[in-house]
This record gives structure tokens, sequence and C-alpha cells, in this order.
């Protein structure tokens, strides 16, 4: 994997995808005039950067391709200097003797990403990166700038962008990556080291050594899917400037306790508006009843469907029905030293309590039966960091505040240690 490749190995192989090419462009050093490009390579572990020279930088820039993967070996690793943006301290130097060979089907090979939600991006100091998955809500012409500096005229697109956070933020693409950009509304794109701009209130820039991912083959990126279908026809909330995040412990680091929760969610008096926050609670009890619900196999439908269904096609989108898929709706209860709390979780933080989709949990046979309930019980007194969503919410006229688990991930105990040491020395 990427993230074991130093400079004391002699002969080594990795299997990565390229997620970014830049094109091939002149410098001029000592030397005289040179070519250069770059390739950003990525696999489950990290990324690393290579850059290509002369004519190998031609080379490779027309015989390898963004989005495939390939076995990649015999280039001179590096440390790498402090321009390179990638986080890797090292980075990779082709040769002659460098290897490209292709491999078919291996999908999005495991990338890792640190999505940040929309609503937080006012907590993000500008000129930050950030990682994002939205659906796209509209996307505008191209249009032509002129930079002041060296009057050279740039194509520029801007996407709009929402998340289930219920935001709409800009996200803008230059060049050719704006010109090449065709993907219709409602589909869903992660986004790699975009950059945060207080232009206009909060909007993105793709950077030139991050991607744009169309429809990432990830759990999250179903959920996301059913959620736009569902609500595409409503307003979103734009950000304004100045305005903060409704991130309520916004700090790295920072979390809530259970009691400190429940004290946000008495605060709440706007149906319109939410707060989202962190805490790191263990999962005390999931109900057993009504774990999924059935749908339209379609990723980009979803809408909810029965048995009685199969064989015709879907009144939403036209497509056959052979089979149903299943989708988390959890109802479970967490809980800290401080207090308890009942939440409901869907697809993107159910997939990590269960282990496993909604489908494949539907599977394992009837509530009652041994798989079922053993995988119930395997999931209660795990500890996880979960995000929450806390928002108002009007039932046969009674108002409460409806608690949503939007995230979950395993507690990181080596990396939450570091933060409490620092906030320790801090003092």
């Amino acid at each position: 994997p990427i993230v074991d490749l130093s400079p004391f190995q002699n002969a080594w192989s990795i299997r990565a995808r390229v997620v970014n090419k830049s094109e091939v462009r002149e410098y001029t050093n000592k030397s005289g005039v040179g070519r250069v490009m770059s390739l950003i390579l990525s696999d489950k572990s990290g990324e690393i950067e290579m850059s290509a020279f002369g004519e190998l930088a031609d080379k490779i820039y027309n015989e390898v391709e963004v989005d495939s993967t390939y076995d990649v070996s015999r280039a001179r690793v590096q440390t790498a200097r402090n321009q390179y943006r990638v986080k890797n301290a090292y980075c990779l130097y082709a040769n002659n003797d460098t290897s490209f060979e292709r491999v078919a089907g291996t999908s999005n090979m495991g990338m890792q990403f640190n999505f940040t939600p929309l609503a937080d991006l006012p907590a993000v100091p500008p000129g930050q990166e950030v990682d994002i998955l939205a659906a796209i809500d509209s996307v505008d012409p191209i249009t032509e700038i002129t930079s002041r500096a060296t009057q050279k005229k740039f194509n520029k697109r801007e996407v709009h962008c929402v998340d289930d956070t219920g935001y709409k933020v800009p996200l803008t693409l230059w060049s050719k990556d704006a010109e090449n950009f065709n993907a219709p509304r409602g589909t869903i794109i992660a986004v790699r080291h975009a950059k945060v701009s207080d232009f206009g209130g909060r909007s993105l820039n793709a950077s030139q050594h991050g991607f744009v991912l169309i429809s990432p083959d990830i759990p999250q990126s179903h959920a996301l899917a059913g959620w736009y279908e569902s609500r595409k026809n409503q307003e979103f909330k734009v950000m304004e400037r100045g305005q903060q995040s409704e991130k309520v412990n916004a700090t790295k680091g920072q979390r809530l306790t259970v009691e400190e929760v429940i004290k946000e969610s008495d605060k709440l008096t706007d149906p319109t508006s939410a707060i989202f926050v962190d805490v790191v609670a263990t999962v005390l009890y999931v109900s057993t009843k009504s774990t999924v619900y059935s749908s339209c196999p379609n990723p980009d439908c979803r809408v909810k469907r029965t048995m009685s269904d199969i064989g015709e096609p879907c009144s939403k989108c036209g497509q056959m029905i052979n089979d149903l898929e299943y989708h988390y709706v959890l109802n479970l209860s967490i809980g800290d030293p401080t207090g308890e709390i009942w939440v409901t979780a869907f697809d993107n933080p159910g997939i990590t309590l269960m282990g496993m989709t909604g489908t494949q949990l539907q599977n394992l046979g009837s509530e009652g039966s041994e798989p079922f309930k053993e995988v119930m019980y395997n999931a209660i007194s795990k500890q996880y960091v979960f995000r929450l969503k806390l928002k108002q919410d009007t039932y046969n006229g009674e108002t409460r505040v409806r608690i949503t688990a939007v995230g979950a991930k395993p507690v990181d105990f080596k990396e939450d240690g570091k933060a409490l040491v620092h906030e320790l020395e801090s003092l």
C-alpha cells in the first residue's frame, strides 16, 4: 500500500487509482526550459504525488488515464518538499523504468474521505481544504474570466451543491475541469481538497491537486441520493457573509456530553433551524422492530416499495423492479456517564453500526432469527463518535426535538490521546 512506501525500498509495487492528472507545463531554470506533469495516486491507505519530466511527462500524460487503476512500480521514492500539498512525507519521481499496468474492475479502490458537512463550513478558516459529499442542485454555464496578474483567460463553472444539512454552497471548477463537467442535477459528487473561500459568505474552489468523483460507489452516496430525491424541490439555505456554523462544537476535538446535548436540544425554538453536535457515546440498546424499509433498487430513486411491486416498473423512475433494496431506519439508545438519549439512524451511520448494509441484514432472516439477533447483540456496548442533528419536529400536533445520527465512526483512541495531550499542554 501507499502508506508503506519509503526511500529505503528497492523493489516495490502499489495498486493505486489515478485521481488527478495535471496538464504538461513548461518551466524555466538554470538548465533551460523543461516540461513537467504530475499525478496523484490513491489507495485505501492514502495518497502520493508522482512527477514526470521531459519526454516522460508527455508519455505518461498520454498513456495514463484519470479514474483508472494501475499496478505502479519502479519509480523513485523521495522525501517530499514543503510545497507538495498531498498529505504524504514522500513523493514519487518517474523514470524510464517506471511501469504502469492497468487493472480492471477495482471501483473506488477503498478511497478514504473525511467529509465536512456543508453546515460546518463557517467554522473552517478561508484557505483551508476540505472533502465534501454533496448532491448537484444546479450547474451554471461556463464563463470566461481574465487574470489581472497575467492577463490569461480562464474558463470557470459554478456547481451548486447541497447536502443533508440543508445548505447550498457553490463549488467553482476551473479550465478543463469546468469544460468537461457534464453531470446532471441530482448526481452525487465527492470532492477531495476543495478550498474554502469566504467570497459571498462561504464557497468552495476545486484545487489543482484535488479531484471531483462523480457518483462515488460508497454507502453515504446512496443515502444522500435518496435524501435529495425526496427534497429536491425545497428551498435550501445559503450562507451569508459572517454567518456562524450551526455546529455547537466547531473546534476540532471539542465534543459534548450527552447531558450537554440534552441542554442544547432544550434551546431549540426555531423549527426551521437545526443544531449539529458531536458526542462520544456507547450504544446501549437497538430496537429490533422496523429496522429497515424496502425501496426501489435504483440508487437514484430509493422510493419506498413493497413485495407487491416486484415485477412492475417503478411509478417514480420507471425502472423494472426485479428485487428490493433495504435501507436502515434504526432507533437506538446511546449514552455516556452523564445521561442517555434516543436517536434515529439511517443508512450512513447504520452501516457503520451494524457492519453490513440494510439489504444484507434483511437477507439474514426475520427479526426473530438467530443471525439477526446476533447482529443486533454485537452492535451493543460499542463506542462511537456520533454526529447528531437536533431539530424540532411536529407530529400529530405535538412538537418535540428529533435527534438523528447523521454519522458515526469508531473512536480513534490514539488521535484522541494526542488531542488531549495538546489540550493539556496549552493550559
